[in-house]
């Protein structure tokens, strides 16, 4: 049987129907550029989906299974969102206060109020917290007399948060609160990838309690700090593709890609592709298979990102049910209480949906959402879900003292979900973008920034690239 083909060039052919190729598209209908998206499953949004559960009541259940906001600090978002014009379709976080436990020892125990990412910028609820020791305390206190590294070569999460502030403070905030948003190992996670503006404080400043303190006096923006939907984040996705009028092709695989006299041809599963542009928006190691022939170079690059699988399941309960107070955006779990098979705590942490967004469970219903996998319990990806439901069921015993079933429950596991941004991460990208022939583009989480706002920001100059490009040869 013969292969499709079309004939037509368009400018871009976007691999990939997540958020980073949506955006893309967006962008490029609006910039005049014709376009086709290519995506192999079954919906678009990649892993942004967000799940209705009707429970009897006035309200349903309104479920995440990836992202559940994004920060407003990055501009990304928020400007898709106003070139979406769906303005209106946002929802701040709830006024819950901006709290965090930790589990330590079994107890739980809140951050100390005004520490502002690692840094205690108030003095005296840091000296009264219970997370630290003295011992801690001082080490912490004592970050200011430790003179600032000079040179400007990588140094892990672990390594940085150590020298500055010693272990305790890797241990308690370094690794669960820092680490964790990129379900990473401190140990291998490069700074100047993931927080490098941690780096250029700490030369700026010499010290990064005191660049982190005068920074936050600056800052008195009222804005919520996150938004989300409010139907959820899969909101942002059927805004996008309802607006789309380009080709949109779903359920269709991209089997190689090779280079044309005017630009590219894209082999598909449904046919063949000619575009001048165009953009891989998957995963690294999946653009690592198709840029094999036609960036070599890149794609071995690309082989080396390394992807840890990640998992959340959320849990619905009657609010009387839950004697635990929900006073804040939730709670994380460090590796040094446990996290093996055999002993000690088998998830990574606890958000309490209901408490820290609005418009998510009906009224008298706490909804709490349960993270595993990652680096610290990969094991729990593995298991059948009675099976990890029945060891989620029992943390939540042991950590909130809830007794009671759950009156819904439902989850998803991501494998190779996380881009891991490993020591040398920035150089590689650099290479990996210099090999990169003229009109090939790779976007996404692994490259970046792996929120929401940095993959879209990224698409975002990629499609003013390729528009400048087509400007200048249209008037040469």
């Amino acid at each position: 049987m013969n292969t499709p083909v079309d004939d037509f060039v368009r400018d871009v052919v976007i691999v990939g129907g997540g958020i980073a190729g949506l955006s893309a598209a967006w962008y490029a209908q609006e910039a005049g550029l014709s376009y086709a998206v290519i995506e192999a499953g079954e919906r678009w949004g990649g892993k942004v989906h967000t799940e209705t559960i009707d429970i009897g009541r006035d309200e349903p259940l309104r479920i995440e299974h990836a992202p559940d906001g994004f920060i407003t600090r990055k501009s990304g978002m928020m400007a898709l969102v106003q070139s979406l014009g769906i303005e209106n379709a946002l929802i701040p976080v709830n006024d819950t206060p901006e709290r965090i436990y930790v589990l330590v020892g079994d107890r739980l125990r809140a951050l100390p109020d005004g520490l502002h990412l690692l840094a205690p910028t108030k003095l005296w609820p840091f000296l009264r917290s219970d997370l630290f020791t003295w011992r801690g305390k001082l080490r912490v206190l004592a970050e200011r007399f430790i003179p600032p590294k000079r040179d400007d070569a990588d140094e892990s999460l672990a390594d940085f948060i150590t020298r500055r502030l010693g272990r305790e403070a890797l241990h308690k905030l370094g690794e669960p609160l820092l680490a964790g948003v990129y379900n990473a190992d401190a140990n291998r996670q490069s700074i100047m990838a993931t927080f490098g503006n941690f780096r250029k404080i700490e030369a700026e400043y010499g010290s990064l309690i005191r660049g982190l303190r005068k920074l936050s006096r600056g800052k008195r923006d009222s804005s919520p700090a996150l938004m989300s939907f409010c139907a959820g984040m899969g909101e942002l996705v059927d805004a996008i593709t309802a607006r789309l009028t380009g080709d949109l092709r779903i359920e269709t695989t991209v089997q190689h890609i090779a280079r044309a006299d005017n630009g590219y041809i894209i082999h598909t599963s449904g046919g063949e592709l000619h575009a001048h542009n165009v953009i891989v928006a998957s995963s690294a190691n999946v653009a690592a298979d198709l840029l094999r022939d036609v960036a070599p170079e890149s794609s071995a690059e690309l082989s080396y990102i390394r992807y840890t699988g990640v998992g959340s399941v959320s849990l619905a309960y009657r609010a009387e049910d839950v004697a635990h107070p929900m006073d804040a955006y939730g709670i994380v779990i460090p590796s040094a209480e446990g996290h093996q098979i055999d002993g000690g705590h088998q998830i990574d942490g606890i958000t309490y949906t209901s408490a820290k967004w609005p418009n998510r469970a009906p009224h008298g219903v706490a909804l709490i959402r349960v993270f595993f996998g990652g680096v610290h319990t990969p094991h729990m990806l593995d298991l059948p879900d009675e099976e990890r439901l029945h060891i989620i069921r029992a943390e939540m015993r042991a950590i909130m003292g809830i007794q009671a079933e759950p009156i819904a429950h439902h989850g998803a596991v991501w494998r190779d979900a996380y881009p891991q941004y490993d020591l040398g991460h920035a150089e590689r990208v650099r290479m990996i973008e210099s090999a990169l022939p003229d009109g090939l583009h790779v976007t996404g989480n692994a490259y970046h920034g792996i929120g929401l706002p940095d993959t879209v920001s990224a698409s975002a100059r990629i499609i003013k690239t390729i528009g400048d490009g087509r400007h200048e040869h249209i008037t040469i």
